[in-house]
């Protein structure tokens, strides 16, 4: 039997504990600029952006892999848990198909 520290479910974590990591270094150390969205009909009234909570350039690509790695982390939190429901023994019941007067 393999050791589960070396089976693909680890691989993923490992994955998606790297992706995370990537994801929060880009969101932390690219700058805020600020979108830019090019004419306008009026001036905005203050110097912020008219939508501060857009999430562009680079802080995109850094939410991507967050993303990402939240999809990964979960499919190997499902394939873990469905590998322990399936080792869980049942007992089973009596059996509809069995012929009740055999018995």
């Amino acid at each position: 039997m393999a050791s589960p520290s070396r089976g693909p479910a680890t691989i993923g974590l490992i994955v998606a504990s790297a992706l995370v990591a990537a994801g929060m270094v880009v969101w932390f150390t690219v700058p805020d600029t600020g979108a830019s969205f090019g004419w306008f009909a009026y001036a905005p009234l203050a110097d912020q952006p008219l939508f501060p909570f857009i999430i562009h350039g680079q802080r995109l690509v850094a939410a991507g892999l967050v993303v990402v790695a939240l999809i990964i982390a979960g499919v190997v939190v499902g394939f873990l848990w469905g590998r322990r429901v399936g080792r869980v023994e049942t007992h089973p019941g009596p059996d509809p198909f069995a012929d009740p007067e055999a018995g």
